[in-house]
Parts: structure tokens; sequence; C-alpha cells
């Protein structure tokens, strides 16, 4: 028997319950921006370097390198980051970072960092991105 279909006194009849969730299926998907239309800040947070650019669901465009200045700590990278995130002027659909250190997938902070960065092990970075952006 094809799925979304059942036999009733030898008809065919159409499974409500499949089209129901058909129809659910296509009314997220409307809401939704499919990926290759996104804009998405992507940013690579390293030990001496933040290299950034925005991705328009083709290519990698804007690219900037600032020094990272890991020595003044977590807290001072996290302003840097911020500040160059807000550089990118035209808007954004999401932020993609990549990072130095460990990090915790379930909320979104660092799990581990070695001294170069002082302070940043513990540092929230999910959350302070969600406050802010």
């Amino acid at each position: 028997m094809i799925q979304g279909f059942r036999e009733c006194d030898g008809n065919v009849v159409i499974n409500s319950d499949s089209i129901r969730r058909k129809r659910i299926r296509q009314e997220r998907k409307k809401g939704r921006k499919k990926m290759a239309d996104k804009k998405v800040v992507a940013i690579d947070i390293g030990g001496t370097a933040i290299k950034s650019g925005m991705w328009n669901g083709r290519a990698l465009e804007e690219i900037k390198e600032t020094e990272t200045l890991a020595a003044q700590g977590g807290e001072a990278l996290m302003e840097r980051v911020k500040g160059i995130i807000s550089s990118y002027r035209e808007g954004f659909d999401a932020i993609g970072i990549s990072t130095a250190g460990e990090v915790n997938t379930n909320d979104g902070s660092i799990y581990y960092a070695n001294s170069n960065i002082p302070g940043y092990t513990g540092m929230p970075v999910k959350k302070i991105m969600e406050e802010t952006f």
C-alpha cells in the first residue's frame, strides 16, 4: 500500500493524518529562509587573530582580520568580537563562531582554554551573543 493511503471497502482513501503532517511541513517551510538565502557573519577566534567575513549564501565577502590581543583576557576578547560583528552593517540572519579552546556544545560556553587567553575558560559565548544580537 502507498504511504498516506489506506484501503476502505475496496476503495482507496487518503489518510488524513498524512495530509495534515504534509501541510504542517509546508507551512513551516514557508516561514523559513533557505540557508542559501541567509546572511551569516562567520567568526574564527584564534590565539593571534580573529578572522571574519559575511557569507551571502554563495561566497564569503567583507573578509577582515583583527588582532586577538589574547593577553587582555576573555572579557576583552568578547568585546572585540561583538565590535567586529557589529561592523557588518548590512545586517545578518545568523552568527557562526569557531573558537580557540574546547566548547561545551550543550550551552555554548568555553569548556577549556589554555592560559593564552586568561579568563576564557567558562566564558558563555553563546549567551553573550544571543543577549547582544
